[in-house]
């Protein structure tokens, strides 16, 4: 076997991973593989931003688009004014129908989407996180936290999904899985839904996700690549507004729906994201963020 259909076979095999990684369903050591062939071949990573554009096109047609109201409300009044019971199965056809009705609407609004994406004059394609995330203007690198954020709990619908304390310790991986329980006693009020590690383009993340009702926070970890608060001068400017937590310094800035809340460690940058007022997002990251200091201040050790 030669090189060239050694690499062509290798390429093969990462791509049938790439569904499950844009939805954040590989095993740790197998995102480890694929983002190491990412950063060497840059066909499989054109492939990958496709894959994750396409993605993106189909949700926002799904949210904008719904069944004509005019014929939903038409066939529940249909249903409402039969005389046949709940059991039947000409009530069991008529509910049948407002789904298909509704799912149809649904593919043609995808599907035209898709199209009119396609059918125009190929464009430069922006980065993942440039397409799924607002970016604050002015917050530095507060916008990676936001990124991670916006990417997974929101875009990939990790906030709706509750895993079980043993998946959490997998997909966080062993040398994180202690964060869980120091964020369930810190982040009072909160259940802790998610705890896993995922990517924005090449980042890799540490991803907690807590929930009280509505109220969604997000505290992510991810090490430098050259990035820190203190030399980006953004970042510089939001620390007037900063607060001391226990020694703990840390940024914030503002979306019109997301607070971002940063601190950093020697090896680290951490935040706290959330749909909260900027006060208790505030108060939350001040709680978490000595402790979570700690704990990986015997990671840089």
């Amino acid at each position: 076997m030669s090189v060239l259909e050694f690499e062509q076979g290798y390429c093969k095999r990462i791509r049938a991973y790439l569904d499950s990684y844009v939805n954040n369903e590989l095993m740790v050591e197998t995102t480890h593989e694929v983002l190491r062939h990412l950063d060497n071949c840059k066909d499989c990573a054109a492939e990958l931003e496709a894959k994750t554009r396409m993605k993106s096109l189909l949700q926002k047609a799904v949210v904008r688009d719904g069944a004509p109201s005019a014929l939903r409300e038409r066939i529940q009044r249909d249903i409402r004014t039969a005389d046949d019971p709940w059991w039947s199965p000409r009530t069991h056809v008529m509910q049948w129908a407002l789904a298909a009705a509704a799912a149809l609407v649904l593919f043609v609004g995808g599907w035209s989407v898709l199209h009119s994406s396609s059918s125009k004059r190929p464009q430069p394609r922006a980065p993942e996180a440039a397409l799924l995330r607002p970016e604050i203007p002015n917050a530095g690198i507060l916008n990676i936290g936001l990124a991670d954020h916006i990417n997974c709990a929101v875009v990939h619908g990790e906030q709706d999904r509750r895993l079980t304390p043993e998946q959490m310790s997998e997909r966080i991986g062993a040398d994180y899985a202690g964060l869980v329980e120091i964020v369930k006693e810190k982040a009072a009020g909160f259940e802790i839904v998610v705890a896993h590690r995922c990517h924005v383009e090449t980042r890799e993340f540490v991803h907690l996700i807590l929930r009280n009702q509505e109220r969604v926070c997000s505290l992510v970890i991810t090490k430098k690549n050259g990035d820190s608060f203190q030399a980006d001068d953004a970042a510089a400017i939001e620390q007037a507004a900063s607060v001391q937590a226990a020694s703990v310094t840390t940024y914030r800035a503002r979306t019109r729906d997301y607070e971002v809340t940063g601190f950093e460690t020697r090896d680290f940058l951490g935040f706290v994201v959330s749909n909260l007022s900027a006060s208790e997002n505030r108060m939350l990251a001040s709680s978490l963020a000595p402790a979570v200091r700690d704990f990986l201040a015997k990671l840089e050790a």
